[in-house]
């Protein structure tokens, strides 16, 4: 039994004697005290019997109360364990926090040094491709440079087998040159700086308008090649005019076509126009 218990259990057994005391002292000044007493013994018995109802009760309490407390220190235990759970898992979730800031801390650092590599690839990619594009240029030019070589070899080659067909050209004028010398008994060296007989004139005039052009009705066949110069005349009445001067720049085999040379003009040059010849 409890505090409280024993509290109301003294409070009854004190009413009960108080009760009793005060049925004595009226039992005994009151004229009808056993009618009294009979009546107080009646309401004794009753206080009793509400007395011993209240003591159920209040053990009825006091073992619904120590119920109630042995439940409440079994929810406290559990409370106070789940606390301690809770602290533990607390402790835990921080740890694991501090372990993820960590993570990402190093993950920032991580990317932050990826991004500068990347930077630094970029870079190098850029400059890469500047040099490629340089590296392409160049290759570029240097293909460029072969093809104009190509081409100058090629013109070289032409002009080179046009030369040793020319070449040969020559040396077959130069036989038949001598050939024609040696049946008409001349010696070449009495040629030099002297005029060529020929028998030759203006063929035609290729540019009409300007004149600076003609044909001569003499070519390779009468010992002329390019470079020669010709003196032109006009024969009026027995009597020849100097017209001019023209140079052969395009001898063929039996006529060529000249310069008209306009220091040395004179005169207009015309179809017909005589001309005579000294070999350089």
């Amino acid at each position: 039994m409890n505090t409280v218990g024993k509290i109301l259990t003294g409070v009854v057994a004190f009413l009960g004697i108080l009760v009793l005391t005060l049925s004595v002292v009226m039992f005994t000044f009151s004229p009808d005290w056993k009618g009294r007493a009979a009546a107080k013994a009646e309401e004794l018995k009753e206080e009793q019997e509400k007395s011993q109802k209240l003591q159920t009760e209040l053990d009825g309490l006091n073992g619904t109360y120590a119920k109630e407390a042995e439940l409440l220190n079994a929810n406290v235990a559990a409370l106070d364990k789940a606390v301690a759970a809770g602290a533990t898992d607390v402790e835990n979730l921080e740890a694991q926090r501090v372990a993820a800031e960590k993570q990402l801390q190093d993950a920032i650092s991580k990317t932050q040094e990826a991004q500068s590599s990347l930077k630094d690839v970029l870079a190098q990619r850029t400059d890469l491709l500047g040099r490629i594009d340089a590296t392409k240029a160049e290759r570029d030019k240097w293909f460029d440079t072969a093809v104009r070589m190509t081409d100058e070899l090629n013109q070289r080659k032409t002009e080179l087998s046009s030369l040793l067909a020319s070449n040969e050209s020559l040396v077959a004028d130069m036989d038949r040159f001598k050939k024609i010398l040696e049946k008409e008994q001349i010696d070449p060296a009495t040629l030099v700086g002297k005029p060529l007989p020929l028998d030759a004139h203006i063929v035609e005039t290729l540019d009409a308008e300007t004149g600076k052009l003609v044909t001569v009705s003499a070519g390779v066949d009468q010992g002329l090649k390019k470079g020669d110069t010709l003196e032109v005349f006009r024969q009026v009445s027995g009597a020849a005019t100097y017209l001019g001067k023209v140079e052969v720049v395009d001898p063929q085999a039996d006529r060529s076509v000249c310069k008209v040379l306009p220091e040395f003009t004179t005169g207009a040059i015309e179809q017909g126009d005589q001309v005579s010849s000294t070999l350089k």
